[in-house]
């Protein structure tokens, strides 16, 4: 039989206690940084942003990866007795979130500009430079649709080309055109990702596993131990099986941020993306972006009835789109490496509102309605002060299991839009079904 072995194991290396802020004015293009409470210069922040990061990675073990391999049942048995913590299942093939076939592409140029990336990301010179971003497929990119310049296929030799990794590529290459793109044929992230010449900060994944369940999957808690041990901002489609199926794994993925599906015309969802929530909970997607691209490519035939024709559509479109502006985002404010939880705040409370936020219907309890992240919501404005607290719990919470802390310049009467995100470890959800813990945010 052929079978998936996953440790959902987490390797808890030791985090210093840190806290960090970071405030940006546009207007002066002034940046100003923040560690442990005292204001430092932006040289010093990253140089013990990156000391910390490689002191990190040199207390933890690699990642460990999934395995397929073909096992009796006597053999599985003798696996599972193994480790607690290890998980079997049957090997499923990832399914690609795209259909053929759709009607309703807009030019990209037009998508950028509607999103914000053209004016405050790409003519002020903010192209993703210096970011990695990793891309997992089943197949390979034909080279004539990259810049490879500003590419590496990881694993070779291709096991095929495929059309679908076209789409993404070229997504994510236009979106941040001097980010450094590593291609991948398998589905698990690139081990120690820091440590590439361009170091790797953001995945972005357009497939997801089919599933009869509801609940949270070993596949799932794989991605979220990645994203905990490696602190990559981890993009996944939301499927294309419509508003009332469940979100698919490893979408479900605490630390994921999930995308649906919107349409550029008339800012809704597509009827096709899936938004039902897993059965932990966890409200998803986090995000809608827009989908059905059009680029003025030649067309490339990979096999019958498989041609890329320079469309892009569905939730395969809309990973790539969000993980080339992060790109951009962390490009602009390096504040934001290894800081996952803090773009996932940042990308939620940046977002512009859905226009049909009754699609999402299982998301009444939490009262979280998904946006759509607009450039100059979450990289140009004096609104946004980011914080993050690292380390122990007993670190930074006091006894009334709270941290505190002020703002200032808030104008009475106008609205804000806040929002909070931590890390949680696979190895803790898979067992119980749930986050390690609940945090709430109150303002007083």
């Amino acid at each position: 039989m052929k079978v998936v072995i996953r440790d959902v194991k987490v390797d808890e290396a030791p985090l210093a206690a840190v806290s960090g802020r970071y405030e940006y004015r546009p207007v002066a293009d002034q940046k100003e940084f923040w560690l442990n409470g005292s204001k430092v210069s932006e040289k010093s922040y990253l140089d013990q942003a990156k000391k910390r990061k490689q002191k990190y990675d040199r207390a933890r073990k690699s990642f460990k990866s999934s395995r397929v391999a073909y096992l009796t049942a006597s053999e599985i048995e003798k696996e599972l007795a193994s480790s607690e913590t290890k998980y079997i299942s049957e090997f499923k093939k990832p399914q690609p979130q795209v259909m053929y076939g759709q009607d309703g592409s807009w030019d990209y140029r037009y998508i950028f500009k509607k999103a914000g990336v053209t004016d405050y990301a790409h003519n002020v010179g903010i192209k993703g430079q210096g970011v990695g971003i990793h891309y997992n497929e089943g197949g390979c990119v034909p080279l004539q649709y990259v810049d490879e310049n500003y590419f590496e296929q990881l694993e070779t030799p291709c096991n095929e080309y495929s059309t679908h990794a076209i789409g993404v590529a070229r997504i994510l290459q236009t979106t941040a055109p001097q980010a450094k793109l590593y291609a991948l044929q398998g589905t698990d992230g690139p081990a120690n990702p820091s440590s590439y010449d361009v170091p790797i900060l953001i995945g972005s994944n357009s497939w997801t596993y089919g599933s009869d369940l509801p609940h949270y999957e070993d596949t799932d808690a794989t991605m979220d131990n990645y994203i905990y041990e490696n602190r990559v901002v981890e993009f996944i489609a939301a499927g294309n099986e419509g508003r009332d199926a469940i979100i698919p794994p490893p979408a479900r993925a605490f630390n994921v941020i999930t995308v649906g599906a919107v349409s550029p015309a008339d800012d809704m969802f597509m009827g096709y993306s899936t938004s039902g929530n897993p059965s932990p909970g966890n409200d998803k997607p986090e995000v809608g972006v827009y989908s059905h691209f059009r680029f003025p490519d030649k067309p490339y035939t990979a096999g019958p009835g498989d041609t890329y024709d320079g469309t892009f559509c569905c939730t395969s479109g809309a990973p790539p789109f969000i993980a080339g502006m992060t790109a951009d985002l962390l490009s602009q404010h390096q504040f934001l490496w290894w800081h996952p939880e803090v773009v996932r705040a940042i990308l939620i409370a940046g977002s512009n509102p859905i226009q049909n936020p009754d699609y999402d219907i299982d998301d009444a309890p939490s009262g979280f309605d998904a946006g759509i992240p607009h450039y100059s919501n979450f990289s140009w404005t004096d609104s946004y002060r980011w914080n993050f607290w690292e380390g122990e719990n007993s670190s930074w919470f006091d006894s009334n299991r709270e941290i505190t802390f002020p703002e200032y310049d808030i104008t009475k009467g106008k609205r804000y839009r806040i929002a909070i995100s931590w890390l949680t470890s696979g190895e803790f959800a898979v067992r119980y079904q749930s986050v390690a813990e609940d945090i709430e945010l109150r303002v007083l």
